[in-house]
């Protein structure tokens, strides 16, 4: 079933990272007043949205509703910020001090999993690595390697989003010998490695302290090649492979990147029906400042949002 979006007040949406804002003003299905901030900017949640709307010289008003995508993870009712705890807030005490009428709250991986459900992947700021052939019968696999790694089943057919602790697959390493391996699992709590160990930021630091920078580009291409065969082979992911975050678009412009290791590590010799697939398996990586905004202007469409929901 289509759920038709009715517009009936503006939104004020923000994406927030560890780092930075990003806010825009959502009214008549479009997104204006693009800004981004540091968060060191601002003492507080209320204080950087009230900043916000202080710039773009808006009047808030009652009926005004907030849409978050924001990687932090509530505890107790209250979200909390590692590096700036200041940050800290609980949703029903934001709302109240800005005086809106509602607020609803995503991750950030499941905002950008709704901006693949909106079609973002298509748009210009896509860099295509196979065309492929999509089957909109199945699930699209986005994958978001960045502070850490996300990982969700993108069902377009079906207008669902499923969230997965996919990234942390533990695994031992691609051999007998596994000197990276070894390296990075010395920094480790557990006494196994997952995905999310080495497919990061801060696991490739990892890696690279202990093995230098060659060896440990390396050891991330393969081990990424091997966990989008994993996404692939789990879930059906014939729709696709859509790799998000920030991360990956980074390392390309740096030319650390090498797509034909990461494909030999997802396309691992296998039945003729297996290589098939993934001889026509689309692979896009989104390179988009704005995914998340995007992905809740999408996931708003979805649910119809109106004043007080």
């Amino acid at each position: 079933m289509t759920v038709s979006f009715k517009p009936t007040i503006s939104r004020i949406l923000i994406e927030l990272g560890e780092t930075n804002m990003r806010c825009a003003i959502l009214d008549n299905e479009e997104m204006h007043d693009v800004r981004i901030y540091p968060l060191s900017d601002f003492d507080s949640m209320a204080h950087a949205i009230d900043g916000y709307c202080q710039d773009i010289k808006l009047t808030r008003d009652a009926q005004m509703g907030l849409l978050m995508a924001i990687a932090p993870q509530a505890k107790d009712g209250t979200y909390h910020f590692k590096h700036t705890p200041s940050w800290d807030f609980r949703p029903r005490d934001l709302v109240k001090e800005l005086g809106l009428a509602s607020i609803h709250i995503l991750n950030d991986l499941e905002s950008h999993a709704w901006a693949v459900m909106g079609g973002a992947h298509l748009d210009e700021n896509v860099t295509v690595i196979n065309e492929g052939k999509p089957n909109n019968d199945h699930p699209i696999a986005v994958i978001a390697p960045g502070t850490g790694l996300g990982f969700a089943y993108v069902y377009p057919k079906l207008g669902h989003v499923q969230e997965t602790f996919g990234a942390h697959m533990h695994f031992h390493g691609l051999g007998p010998k596994d000197t990276h391996f070894d390296a990075i699992a010395g920094e480790l709590v557990f006494p196994y490695m997952t995905f999310e160990d080495v497919v990061s930021g801060p696991g490739l630091k990892i890696l690279r302290e202990k093995v230098g920078i060659e060896a440990a580009d390396l050891y991330f291409n393969q081990v990424f090649g091997l966990f989008i065969h994993h996404c692939f082979m789990f879930g059906h992911a014939f729709g696709g492979i859509v790799i998000t975050g920030g991360l990956l678009p980074a390392l390309m412009r740096e030319g650390r990147i090498d797509w034909d290791i990461i494909k030999k590590q997802y396309d691992i010799d296998n039945s003729p029906v297996v290589n098939h697939a993934i001889a026509n398996l689309p692979l896009r990586v989104v390179d988009d400042q704005y995914l998340g905004l995007k992905g809740l202007i999408a996931w708003a469409k979805r649910h119809d949002l109106r004043a007080g929901e």
